[in-house]
């Protein structure tokens, strides 16, 4: 299966742009915007994203794939829509919509897209936090329309959603049976960014260090700074750590705490925990223990 997340906004060139994600999936459509009609494109310069999202969907078929959209709905209340393609790419024409709940926009712009089957609807605030917070992720909300990139590698998640196409499995199935993972390094894959930076506090926390602020971090480079007996610990935290992550921080004193770490980084020259150390570690700490099973109750283990 694959996937994308697909931002509906409308507006003149050169902004703003307005959330109009409820305007077009209540009215059974997928769209994007291009001053071109769908027959030229090609001719003249579309956006990546565009030319992507035509490309990808003027075939007849994409039972394979699954769209996102993330908007407020008719209460305005920010709402997660999963749906899939029904219908052939097409200029959308006319939409028969009550224009007084949305902005005037005052485009120009051409209607590219296509009739949709809605397969869930739900508030943010009832979804996992890992598919919660996926706008925050700056690759995904910096252009219109991304993959949501399934891992191709089951030894390292590096630069994956491996937690977002979890959680969106969980919500497909009505949030009535849980997920299963492979592996520890799996489970804590589902743990959105904060979420991860939260255990490392309890973590340390339980053992006996003082962490004075967390959930985002207080310095530039430093997410927590741990201190017992007079000791202080510098700590960065990375889902994945990469290469160049690595090399940005090694020369500043800190410990660094992952899932997984890049199998570039060889000899490190600064402490690096990774799940394998993190499993060790929680295994005598019931609290941090309770905590990582209660966040992810939405995800199992597979026994071996």
């Amino acid at each position: 299966m694959k996937y994308y997340l697909l931002q509906i906004k409308e507006g003149p060139h050169g902004g703003p742009f307005y959330d109009t994600v409820n305007k077009w999936i209540s009215n059974g459509y997928a769209a994007v915007f291009t001053q071109d009609s769908l027959n030229q494109i090609g001719t003249n310069p579309v956006s990546a994203d565009v030319e992507s999202f035509i490309e990808i969907f003027k075939t007849s078929k994409n039972d394979d794939s699954i769209i996102l959209s993330i908007g407020e709905d008719e209460t305005s209340t920010d709402s997660l829509y999963v749906y899939q393609k029904a219908g052939p790419l097409e200029e959308i024409t006319s939409l028969s919509v009550d224009t007084n709940n949305y902005k005037n926009c005052n485009y120009i712009d051409n209607v590219i897209g296509f009739k949709i089957k809605l397969l869930k609807k739900i508030k943010i605030v009832d979804c996992p936090l890992v598919l919660a917070t996926i706008k925050s992720n700056t690759r995904l909300t910096m252009g219109t329309f991304k993959s949501i990139e399934d891992p191709k590698n089951p030894e390292s998640h590096m630069n994956s959603y491996f937690g977002n196409i979890k959680a969106l499995e969980f919500i497909l199935k009505n949030k009535k049976e849980k997920v299963s993972v492979d592996s520890f390094a799996e489970y804590l894959e589902c743990l959105s960014p904060i979420e991860f930076e939260t255990l490392i506090a309890k973590l340390k926390e339980e053992e006996g260090y003082f962490v004075p602020a967390y959930k985002g971090g207080m310095l530039k480079d430093y997410d927590l700074i741990c201190k017992k007996n007079g000791q202080q610990e510098n700590i960065q935290i990375k889902l994945n750590l990469s290469k160049d992550t690595y090399n940005k921080y090694k020369k500043k004193g800190l410990i660094i705490y992952c899932v997984s770490k890049s199998k570039k980084i060889i000899n490190p020259e600064i402490t690096i925990f990774d799940y394998q150390d993190i499993e060790k570690q929680i295994k005598d700490k019931p609290d941090t223990k309770k905590w990582l099973s209660q966040t992810l109750d939405w995800v199992y283990i597979k026994e071996s």
